[in-house]
């Protein structure tokens, strides 16, 4: 062929969800919300780790060290064809290890002794192998049902309606806004590439570009002006 014709079409440009913005405030106020709920240390994980809803609902306890305070992400809970099914995460960069804050250790050894409370109450003991987050009768969460509650607990609250991938975000925000690497917050979430994170969170970048000027101002402005004043004289 004498030309690529394929150069003469115009590619539709791609629709870039705005990611809504959740201040430090804002996620004490969700996380009171879901403070007491059934689903609580779900939601409380999903925030400290940027999770996936997928993610988290196939969780397994065998995917989680308490002692060294990390877990890792092996496997995704989707509806699939109208069944739930365990498949693999979403990409190659899915397959990660998090580490945990103390917090979230906390929080799921108290999920721990919660599961083996209500195992021994409904006489089905909970194995490693089993859900973090599943059903007493060891089947993983229905996904949507995870979102829906979570909804519920907003709207009780009266706080804004928010999808559940909006914990995740608001996770990668608040680490970049605060001054964590986002190749750090990449890894983290499991992004395929640095260029994801940083076209998704470009909103946070502005301020963090304002304190990186006035960084240096701090540590170089009085040189700067005893240059500038030399150059005068």
């Amino acid at each position: 062929m004498p030309r690529n014709v394929a150069s003469l079409v115009e590619p539709p440009g791609v629709q870039q969800r705005e990611v809504p913005v959740v201040t430090i405030e804002r996620a004490r106020e969700i996380l009171r919300a879901v403070e007491g709920d059934g689903f609580a240390a779900l939601y409380r994980v999903a925030l400290f780790t940027g999770m996936r809803r997928g993610e988290l609902v196939g969780l397994r306890w065998d995917d989680v060290d308490l002692d060294e305070g990390a877990l890792t992400v092996r496997r995704s809970v989707q509806r699939v064809a109208g069944t739930v099914q365990v498949v693999e995460p979403k990409t190659s960069r899915s397959h990660r290890t998090i580490a945990l804050p103390d917090s979230t250790v906390t929080t799921l050894r108290g999920q721990r002794v919660h599961q083996i409370e209500e195992g021994l109450r409904v006489g089905r003991p909970w194995s490693t192998a089993d859900f973090v987050f599943g059903k007493a009768d060891g089947k993983p969460l229905e996904p949507s049902g995870v979102t829906v509650r979570f909804q519920t607990l907003l709207a009780k609250a009266n706080l804004p309606r928010m999808r559940f991938h909006d914990l995740r975000h608001a996770t990668a925000s608040l680490l970049i806004a605060d001054h964590v690497p986002a190749r750090v917050v990449m890894e983290m979430l499991g992004h395929s590439s640095i260029t994801t994170t940083m076209n998704i969170y470009a909103h946070v970048m502005p301020a963090l570009q304002r304190a990186a000027a006035n960084h240096l101002d701090d540590i170089l402005g009085d040189q700067a002006e005893a240059t500038g004043t030399r150059g005068r004289d």
